[in-house]
C-alpha cells in the first residue's frame, strides 16, 4: 500500500511541477511584450568628430621607454 501512495504523490508532484513551469514560462513571455512598445531612443548630443585629426597627425605625449627596460611597464 505504501508504494501506491508514493506513486500517486510523485505523479502529483510532476504534474504540479509541469503546471508551475508552464505558468512561469507564460508569465515571462507576457512581460516581454509589456516592456517593448514604450521604449524611446535617448537623445545623445555628440560633438562632430569627422574633422578630428588623423592618427598619423597625432603626437604621443610620452616618449617610448628604452628597449632594455620595456618590461618595467608591466609591473
Amino acid at each position: 500500500m505504501g508504494s501506491m501512495f508514493s506513486y500517486k504523490s510523485s505523479r502529483a508532484a510532476r504534474k504540479f511541477t509541469l503546471r508551475l513551469s508552464f505558468a512561469l514560462a507564460l508569465g515571462a513571455s507576457m512581460t516581454g511584450c509589456a516592456v517593448g512598445p514604450k521604449y524611446h531612443r535617448p537623445t545623445v548630443n555628440l560633438q562632430p568628430f569627422h574633422n578630428a585629426p588623423s592618427i598619423e597627425a597625432r603626437t604621443s605625449s610620452l616618449p617610448a621607454p628604452p628597449l632594455d627596460q620595456w618590461w618595467t611597464g608591466f609591473r
